[in-house]
């Protein structure tokens, strides 16, 4: 089922949820408490997205993010230097080269603008907390090179 027959079911919320699939990036950092159970299958509460946000600012000194993959491995190299020495050119001179994990393309099923506004909304938290993960990782960043990241579109 491709995500516009899904979100054109009536039920569009149920599309993002973890029986279909999709694991809310808000339950991973929340934790195990109790208000962090019904992120599995309903809309995140405000109360699991503040704890969650909590959580990243006690517990993660860093959390990498894949549009600037290669910004995000040169600050685990700065911050782990014994386990991480040399990542970055690894990453240059190999992987780059390579297309990891590209999904071929009679698997991708490009959505309409309805079906993207609808997930936009439903997924307002979620964007929220990745907001507040991508602003933390520029200021991280930036505070340690003096100079901002370099982005990627993925």
């Amino acid at each position: 089922m491709t995500m516009d027959e899904c979100v054109s079911t009536g039920d569009p919320g149920r599309c993002i949820t973890h029986p279909y699939g999709v694991r809310s990036p808000i339950a991973y950092f929340c934790g195990h408490s109790s208000i962090c159970d019904d992120t599995v299958t309903r809309p995140t509460s405000n109360a699991a997205l503040a704890l969650a946000k909590s959580n990243i600012e006690q517990y993660y000194i860093y959390i990498g993010l894949l549009e600037y993959l290669e910004s995000s491995l040169e600050l685990l190299e700065y911050l782990q230097p014994s386990i991480f020495t040399g990542l970055v050119n690894t990453y240059v001179n190999i992987l780059k080269r390579r297309r990891l994990n590209q999904v071929p393309k009679r698997y991708r099923h490009s959505t309409t603008n309805r079906t993207r506004d609808i997930l936009r909304q439903l997924l307002k938290p979620e964007y929220e907390l990745y907001n507040f993960i991508r602003l933390r990782f520029i200021d991280h960043y930036t505070r340690v090179f003096h100079r901002a990241p370099i982005y990627h579109e993925i």
